[in-house]
């Protein structure tokens, strides 16, 4: 069967992984590069515990599938479990150096663990997104440069993807891992009752300390009041040296038409900002050269959970977006459980609850 997938980012390319271990012949059309997007500036966070509701079991499948992946692929994309951590940061107050964690020096109250190495991991995104299009690359999928203008539709089913300049990519199912630019696809034509995804905007920081192993495999989430306001950043030590962090949203910002145009939205503050916050919190990051200042957008549906599965207005045109921050940790099982739709086979955990159906029931 041949699928064609719209999107070159974790989802997108989780779905061909999955698709070409079904025996499918699978394209993926991105109009710019494989994890362009926040899928290749995202933190990398994984938990087997911390979403609720229906998105828990998918959350826990794919926790498990991270550490398989690693394992069988000899872990390119720099896996590891580690240790979470909250901690807080009051200016005025007495600070010490947590006995535990040695780089935080700058915390006002003592740390709480909030995840274990049996339930909290990390991988670098960038590097997990191409490395898993690599493996689906070798299984036979193709990626295809190109900006998708269209579905084309013929009896009420999607037969191919329709691309700017003309072009039409023939295809047994479609499968629109567009991410927050899912909504441009509202505008097309038979698409117009499809669910809307908006994209939220984030920025974040990485930094390389001039000692790394200092570093420990700690992810941090803290509550800073900085500049009179609270701040609450994520910090991720990564296994090649260098700290990713995270801070500064802009909820408000206009999607660009690519994600090769997303801008820093004011880099000054923003570098001020989540540096400023690393400092208060960490000598060693203080004196951390900054090498990276970036922005993405996160997705995020109606309802805040995804949209898995086939447009009840289209056949076989199916929708796999709007998976918050959660898009790293959910998108090997979000994968696994599209291939499992379209080649017809039982989902291996419920899914009904992401249906896009649900979006026009009365």
């Amino acid at each position: 069967m041949k699928v064609a997938i719209v999107g070159g980012g974790i989802i997108g390319v989780s779905t061909a992984y999955y698709l070409t271990l079904e025996g499918h012949d699978v394209t993926v059309i991105e109009a710019t590069e494989i994890a362009a997007a926040a899928s290749g500036k995202a933190g990398g966070f994984l938990a087997r515990d911390w979403c609720r509701g229906p998105l828990d079991a998918l959350a826990k499948l794919s926790f498990g599938l991270h550490a398989s992946l690693a394992e069988e692929h000899g872990n390119p994309w720099e896996y590891r479990p580690l240790t979470a951590i909250s901690g807080v940061h009051v200016p005025e107050h007495d600070t010490y150096t947590d006995k535990e964690v040695t780089w935080l020096d700058g915390l006002t109250q003592e740390a709480e663990i909030i995840g274990t190495p049996d339930n909290t991991a990390q991988v670098t995104p960038a590097l997990f997104v191409r490395g898993l299009m690599q493996r689906a690359e070798e299984r036979g999928a193709t990626v295809l440069k190109g900006f998708a203008a269209g579905v084309q539709i013929e009896d009420g089913a999607a037969v191919g993807v329709q691309l700017r300049g003309g072009e039409v990519v023939p295809a047994d199912r479609v499968v629109l891992c567009m991410g927050p630019w899912s909504q441009r696809a509202t505008e097309w034509a038979g698409l117009e009752a499809m669910p809307k995804v908006d994209g939220f905007k984030h920025h974040s920081i990485v930094m390389h300390p001039s000692e790394p192993d200092a570093i420990t495999a700690h992810a941090v989430f803290t509550s800073v009041v900085f500049k009179s306001k609270m701040e609450n950043p994520e910090i991720y030590p990564r296994p090649d040296g260098s700290v990713y962090m995270c801070g500064v949203s802009d909820p408000h910002a206009p999607l660009p038409e690519f994600a090769s145009e997303v801008k820093v939205s004011d880099p000054d503050r923003v570098r001020t900002t989540i540096h400023g916050v690393a400092s208060n919190l960490s000598s060693r990051l203080k004196a951390a050269p900054i090498t990276t200042v970036q922005a993405c957008f996160l997705p995020s549906g109606p309802d805040s959970l995804p949209i898995i599965g086939e447009l009840p207005t289209v056949r076989n045109l199916f929708m796999s977006s709007g998976h918050t921050c959660w898009g790293i940790l959910t998108a090997p099982a979000s994968g696994l459980v599209m291939a499992q739709l379209i080649s017809g086979k039982k989902p291996s955990v419920p899914i009904d609850a992401f249906s896009p159906a649900r979006f026009t029931q009365s």
